[in-house]
């Protein structure tokens, strides 16, 4: 098994700190806790570059004025398959169906909250029935199975969910937990 990590790793220790990794957001987005879980494991730190969109993080790669990004897959899959870019690490429970090959950071020996992942939900007022809440999970739920859907998902290297309404208000609050745990290490 390759360990691409460990040579980012290595590389954010020699040169103390600045390793650029661009990423999707400012500091306290989605990607940026994922690579703080990373440098609390390793005990690294790199220096964040927000961007606005993967494709713009993409081009930073590739143009050399970040060292590394941090995106979701769809923007950088045809990148990946023209072996334009390479894959050090999937931040997840899992390896991600279209590139098999890139081990997780579990996998290499970083034991981060595998569990943290970008996650998109529907919302709706607080007051709104659980019964008409469950219907439009439902729905989606639905449209979730769809030849057409599922091969969006693959490539984009999206993970279906199918966690009902009150499920994903507790995933909601534990993510919420975990991300201030994370951003709290900082500030110890």
């Amino acid at each position: 098994m390759q360990k691409h990590l460990d040579a980012l790793i290595e590389e954010a220790k020699q040169r103390d700190g600045k390793v650029t990794v661009g990423g999707f957001g400012p500091q306290g987005s989605t990607q940026h806790i994922g690579l703080k879980m990373l440098e609390n494991v390793a005990d690294v730190e790199f220096e964040w570059v927000p961007f606005n969109a993967t494709p713009d993080i993409v081009a930073a790669v590739l143009g050399g004025h970040v060292d590394v990004g941090m995106s979701n897959l769809s923007g950088a899959q045809a990148y990946f398959e023209a072996g334009r870019l390479k894959g050090l690490g999937v931040h997840g429970e899992e390896r991600l169906e279209s590139i098999p090959d890139v081990t997780t950071f579990e996998e290499q020996g970083y034991d981060v909250d595998s569990s943290w992942v970008q996650v998109r939900g529907i919302f709706g007022p607080a007051d709104m029935p659980m019964e008409l809440q469950q219907q439009i999970a439902d729905a989606f739920h639905e449209a979730m199975k769809t030849e057409h859907y599922q091969a969006y998902a693959r490539s984009a290297g999206v993970t279906d969910s199918w966690m009902g309404p009150e499920e994903y208000t507790e995933f909601a609050y534990r993510i919420s937990d975990v991300a201030q745990e994370e951003l709290d290490k900082d500030s110890d």
